[in-house]
């Protein structure tokens, strides 16, 4: 329960703060130091980890490692959809989930070997973490920036202008807090393998067989997010994570709960691109970072309600098989609901 509590306060603090720095950028038009600001935070705090012990600080430090990450975030997302034209943006959100994922991968393979030949120096592996960390901060001091096509005074941002935004955008909202609350963290993967028996060099690995498959239906859906059926889209990405949940709530076996990990990955990449492509198809490029900060503030409510039930139903039960109880039950209800609804809710 403790970790699935801090699991939850750390990424509703990363999503507000995604909130804010959506919000600046709308006002300030400037993403590339708000990046950079994000950036120096995130390689000071992960080293952090390989310092600080007991539940209470590292709580403290995870939620600020999220909030940096929080700040990073917001500006990337809005700007990579401003900068696109509207029939390109599906493509390029769905490239920006290659790439990441790519990282992700790139990440978990190096810390895997590291733990294979040191297994008991995670403090050291926490602390080569700065590495990567410096090295992006460096690149994106040279990475020249493209200007912002309504930075003229006529196209200011005005607060009123939230008012304007189409009714449907609220539903994308709520669709996205409910399939968020239906979705468990990657960590909690983490600990369903080790409860099973995975030997702890191994365990990063478990996150190339969740990026892995997010990856390769991100690349595979780039010429497509553009195009896409909404409804039909969802329905798919929500089957398979009902199916991934089930799997990982009911099986005995490695190979079962491998398949649940990468029914993960499918509905990650299918799901999220689907509505970050719907939300930003749906608001003007001046008010689009604060179309960003509440979709965001919805989505740190979604993973606070999934990770607050991972704690409960694992330490009700005393076993992380029955901490995606709770998400097996709301993702089931979100694809009866999404079959009922009539396609007239989901269109842009």
């Amino acid at each position: 329960m403790h970790l699935g509590s801090i699991q939850a306060y750390a990424v509703l603090s990363m999503y507000g703060t995604k909130m804010i720095s959506g919000i600046l950028i709308d006002i300030f038009k400037n993403y590339k130091m708000v990046l950079i600001f994000g950036s120096i935070l995130s390689m000071i705090a992960r080293p952090m980890f390989a310092f600080v012990s007991g539940p209470f600080s590292i709580f403290l430090l995870r939620s600020f490692e999220r909030l940096t990450k929080g700040v990073r975030a917001g500006p990337a997302d809005a700007f990579l959809t401003i900068n696109q034209q509207q029939e390109n943006i599906g493509q390029a959100v769905a490239y920006k989930q290659v790439s990441y994922t790519l990282g992700a991968m790139s990440g978990a393979l190096t810390a895997s070997v590291f733990l294979y030949f040191y297994p008991d120096h995670f403090a050291m592996l926490y602390k080569l973490s700065i590495i990567p960390g410096l090295l992006a901060t460096i690149l994106l001091f040279y990475i020249e920036p493209i200007p912002f096509t309504e930075k003229k005074s006529t196209n200011r941002f005005q607060w009123e202008q939230i008012k304007n935004f189409p009714g449907v955008l609220y539903f994308m909202y709520f669709l996205a807090f409910a399939v968020t609350a239906a979705r468990f963290g990657e960590n909690f993967v983490g600990h369903r393998f080790y409860e099973y028996g995975a030997p702890t060099p191994f365990l990063p690995l478990v996150y190339i067989i969740y990026d892995l498959p997010w990856c390769l239906i991100s690349f595979f859906l780039a010429k497509r997010l553009d195009q896409h059926d909404f409804k039909k889209t969802l329905l798919f990405g929500l089957v398979f994570l009902f199916s991934a949940n089930i799997l990982l709530l009911s099986s005995n076996h490695l190979i079962g709960l491998i398949a649940g990990t990468i029914c993960a990955g499918v509905y990650a990449a299918t799901v999220q691109g689907i509505l970050t492509t719907a939300i930003a198809k749906m608001t003007q490029k001046d008010v689009r970072g604060t179309a960003f900060a509440i979709y965001y503030v919805v989505v740190g409510l979604g993973f606070f309600t999934s990770f607050k039930l991972t704690g409960y139903f694992a330490h009700a039960f005393n076993t992380w098989r029955m901490g995606f109880f709770g998400q097996t039950i709301i993702s089931f209800l979100l694809i009866l609901l999404v079959l009922l609804l009539p396609k007239r809710f989901f269109k842009d």
